[in-house]
């Protein structure tokens, strides 16, 4: 797990390249769920998509993160993005984040790599979901199913061997 406003941009490009040398990647593909097409594309006349070749990524992934599409960064998609999705182009790992749940799920086949010594802290599926989490009354209430579900699915279909 990650905090999801660590994997926004700045250092988070450092775990990306990690991943692209551990799993042979050539680029690193990024889209926005959410706000939809529809928030960039008319208000931006941008589509909420990028992609970064593995021997930029470390700088780039930033980058993309932060452009201000026609200079307004209202439209900037480390400040206005609520669902991300990050790919390399291997297949082999993804990071999902939400920013209503606060957090990011980096899955890969492996539960440890080099990716774990970058300088953004990643949190293995010990730990207390509530630690990543603002305070109650600050963040999105999740309910005990939501919470429930969430360790279940992590249980079953989460990262590693």
């Amino acid at each position: 797990m990650i905090e999801y406003s660590r994997m926004l941009g700045g250092t988070f490009g450092l775990t990306l390249a990690a991943l692209t040398r551990a799993y042979g990647d050539e680029s690193v593909a990024t889209v926005i769920l959410d706000p939809g097409v529809p928030y960039y594309t008319n208000g931006y006349g941008v589509f909420p998509a990028f992609q970064v070749r593995t021997a930029s990524v470390a700088e780039r992934y930033g980058e993309g993160m932060q452009r201000a599409p026609g200079g307004d960064p209202a439209g900037a998609f480390v400040d206005s993005a609520d669902v991300v999705a990050i790919a390399g182009s291997s297949g082999r790992w993804a990071v999902w984040g939400q920013r209503d749940w606060e957090i990011g799920l980096l899955c890969t086949p492996h539960d440890s790599g080099p990716w774990e010594k970058s300088p953004v802290p990643l949190f293995g599926r010990h730990v207390e979901l509530n630690d990543l989490r603002a305070p109650a009354g600050w963040c999105l209430p999740l309910s005990d199913d939501d919470v429930s579900e969430f360790w279940q699915n992590l249980r079953s279909l989460g990262s590693g061997d």
